[in-house]
């Protein structure tokens, strides 16, 4: 079986097949008589990999683990990675708003409590499931300008720093196309938590602290960042801090007042493409007045019964789904019969890894196909919300790296989002990543809502707690606390040790012994931090988890409990 050994006679007869085209409906799949031989081929030169891992030096490890992860609510459910932003969420639920008008609030929230993570100038995906069980999806990603030189880029310390890499922010258009979709309330009132709390301003974590460190000597380089995230002494702010934005407060009146096309076509769009170029960038009002929201192509799949529901690239919500249907290809009777590994041993680990590394690598096929860079884009954050009308919704948005381009605009404080020349490089086109907003279905009815950040380790995290809770019947706390690991290429892989959530020193040697390259890692969030909403039928009730490797937290209209982290 798959799991016995990686030896390379067997590992070609063992791993699935791989399939030569990627990003089309699933009809249109055929198998490759040399898959088997491609992923062979892969693993053992470490082709699979296709990443750069970069440590988060803003670690947070709050320690929750079990039940006390788990917020319950019959009236809906909001997680996301900031107390202060999901309680904007909770209250827009208990206001009258639906689940979309909740996720609104929460992200434009996000991006003022969480600025090194999101910012108005950065991308999103978005995943809507409606009361009438459609699902559609929106892709706000960033987007290369027309005309991006690569040559003529000003010098940077790093592809990802300075002007040269700003291209065409998308979350202010995909969120503001969302809620006048699917949404109740006018784009106004859903900023207006955001603007109130840009002004009053919030006290900084301990991980955002030291990520504020880390960043100082890079922000310190432009104008408008170090006017706004920098001390006036050009020092970096400090943990227990309270951090205030009144120039980002005063942006987003703007869009309040004007709407969101004012940054695309109006007052602020004529700024910022002033901004852009006048410091040696390529971003002008025309690229601004063209950008669009797209519709993403959603990928229906299957994993033991069950409608497992992403977006296709540039997100990768439907390969979450593919490699869950390779592990159900190799595990047809599930885990723990027929000779299948229970679901929690090194070895069950092993069958997902090797799943992972083949979906990977079909992936990546695809990715080299459009001629995308082996970077993605890291430091990235999720929200899940539902309502209880059913509606559902996955929003994944990022600047990654940590605090974007390390570049902000002077007027409006916010930071852009790093892309082009770092992620992808051809006019007008949109970065790749592991962005994966997903639904889980169940006879037609919802029964899971997640997604995550943390770039690759989000699928190999979204596929181990899918399986640890569907195969394993796990609780959703339990499903989220337990030991991750990570596939790299190699075969490597990564396992989760840290006091409390460790596999130990025989899951090593088991994994060791079928022929992975056995590393570990500490650092909470390696592993990739998710935030899940699931679906208890038997409570008749939401039930919401913030990932316990950080401080996020989950909650449900009053008088529903309130499980996870409290600023401080």
């Amino acid at each position: 079986m798959l799991w016995k050994a990686l030896g390379a006679p067997d590992l070609q007869r063992h791993l699935v097949p791989a399939i030569p085209h990627a990003g089309v409906p699933r009809h249109r799949f055929r198998h490759h008589p040399l898959g088997p031989w491609l992923v062979c081929l892969a693993l053992l030169l470490g082709a699979c990999s296709g990443e750069t891992i970069a440590e988060d030096p803003g670690r947070e490890d709050p320690g929750r683990e079990g039940p006390d992860l788990e917020a319950r609510s019959p009236s809906g459910m909001v997680v996301s990675a900031k107390p202060l932003a999901t309680n904007v969420g909770v209250r827009v639920l208990e206001e009258g708003g639906n689940a979309v008008d909740a996720a609104v609030a929460t992200a434009l929230a996000l991006t003022v409590v969480e600025p090194s993570m999101s910012s108005i100038g950065g991308r999103t995906q978005i995943l809507v499931r409606s009361p009438d069980g459609s699902v559609e999806a929106l892709d706000g990603g960033t987007e290369v300008v027309a005309s991006f030189d690569p040559e003529a880029v000003p010098e940077s310390p790093d592809p990802s720093i300075g002007y040269g890499t700003v291209a065409i922010p998308g979350t202010v258009a995909a969120l503001a196309e969302a809620l006048e979709r699917w949404g109740t309330w006018d784009f106004a009132r859903v900023l207006a938590p955001a603007i109130e709390l840009a002004e009053e301003g919030f006290p900084l974590t301990e991980g955002q602290g030291v990520r504020w460190e880390a960043a100082a000597p890079h922000l310190a380089r432009s104008e408008g960042a170090s006017a706004h995230f920098l001390r006036p002494d050009g020092t970096p702010f400090r943990a227990g801090e309270r951090f205030r934005q009144p120039a980002l407060a005063a942006a987003l009146r703007v869009l309040a007042r004007e709407g969101p096309d004012a940054f695309y076509r109006g007052t602020m769009a004529r700024a910022i493409a002033e901004d852009v170029t006048r410091n040696g960038g390529f971003l002008t009002t025309a690229d601004l007045a063209g950008y669009r929201v797209l519709a993403s192509e959603v990928v229906h799949r299957s994993y033991r019964g069950r409608e497992v529901v992403g977006s296709d690239l540039p997100a990768s919500g439907s390969w979450v789904g593919r490699i869950l249907e390779l592990v159900e290809e190799e595990t047809p009777e599930g885990f723990g019969t027929g000779g299948a590994p229970a679901v929690g041993s090194a070895e069950w680990a092993g069958v997902l890894a090797q799943a992972l590394l083949a979906g990977f690598e079909e992936r990546d096929r695809a990715w080299a196909e459009a001629v995308q860079s082996a970077e993605e884009p890291e430091h990235t954050t999720h929200l899940s919300v539902a309502d209880s009308e059913g509606r559902l919704v996955a929003l994944t948005q990022s600047i990654g790296p940590a605090f974007g381009s390390h570049v902000a605009h002077p007027e409006f404080g916010f930071l852009y989002a790093s892309t082009q020349g770092y992620l992808v490089s051809e006019p007008g086109s949109r970065p790749f990543s592991s962005m994966s907003p997903l639904f889980v279905f169940r006879d037609g009815e919802p029964e899971w809502v997640l997604g995550g950040a943390g770039a690759r380790r989000i699928v190999s995290a979204m596929v181990a707690v899918l399986s640890r809770g569907i195969d394993g019947g796990a609780s959703l706390g339990e499903a989220m606390a337990g030991p991750r690991f990570h596939a790299l290429g190699g075969p490597e892989i990564r396992l989760e040790e840290r006091p409390g959530t460790r596999w130990g020193a025989e899951a090593r040697d088991n994994l060791t012994a079928a022929g992975f390259q056995v590393s570990t890692s500490d650092v909470p969030d390696f592993f990739a931090r998710l935030h899940a909403i699931r679906w208890d039928a038997e409570g008749r009730e939401w039930v919401g988890v913030a990932d316990p490797r950080r401080v996020g937290t989950a909650s449900g209209p009053q008088p529903a409990a309130t499980s996870g982290a409290v600023d401080r």
